[in-house]
């Protein structure tokens, strides 16, 4: 009788240690809503608003790429500001950019204070990532067309990248499940 409680208490605390083990290994984002072809995703967070977070936005050209993503929330959205971070891939390394501005027909939303983080080597390019911070409401006016083009402005060089068929795509998206709603 007592060999078997012996290895029943054992059998359990076993059990016990796997699970959580297991469950202390899975991802903890409470509230997260993922949207067909998780595109974005919302959070809920304190003081009853929510956290976006849209994950991608791809612009080419002159042989360079940048991939973006944007965070925002929806608390004061006419006073606040949106945050966007970015890999900019180039040949050269790449560590200032005076300025960034997206192009959306007649829109330009511009942001002066483009933060540079790190770079690292990407095969046989330089990747280097960037954050800066955009007025909310240009932001959203740019979801008015769906086809954008990005200008990256270094003191001695521009350029300008148009966003991709899927980043388009993904745009008319965003604006029916996110802009739309999160504006009125």
């Amino acid at each position: 009788m007592n060999k078997k409680l012996t290895s029943f208490t054992t059998l359990l605390l076993i059990t016990c240690i796997f699970t959580l083990l297991f469950t202390g290994c899975l991802p903890l984002k409470p509230g997260a809503i993922r949207a067909k072809g998780r595109i974005y995703e919302q959070f809920t967070i304190p003081d009853n608003h929510n956290m976006y977070f849209f994950k991608f936005a791809e612009f080419k050209g002159n042989g360079n790429r940048v991939v973006m993503d944007a965070t925002f929330n929806d608390k004061n959205i006419g006073a606040d500001s949106v945050t966007l971070n970015f890999s900019y891939y180039t040949t050269g390394i790449t560590k200032k950019l005076d300025s960034l501005s997206i192009t959306s027909k007649t829109i330009v939303a511009r942001s002066h204070s483009v933060q540079y983080i790190y770079t690292e080597r990407k095969k046989h390019k330089y990747m280097s990532r960037f954050s800066c911070k955009m007025k909310i409401t240009d932001y959203f006016a740019l979801f008015n067309n769906n086809s954008w083009a990005l200008g990256v402005f270094e003191t001695s060089h521009t350029d300008l990248l148009i966003s991709t068929k899927k980043t388009n795509k993904y745009n008319r998206k965003l604006k029916t499940d996110v802009v739309e709603i999160v504006t009125k």
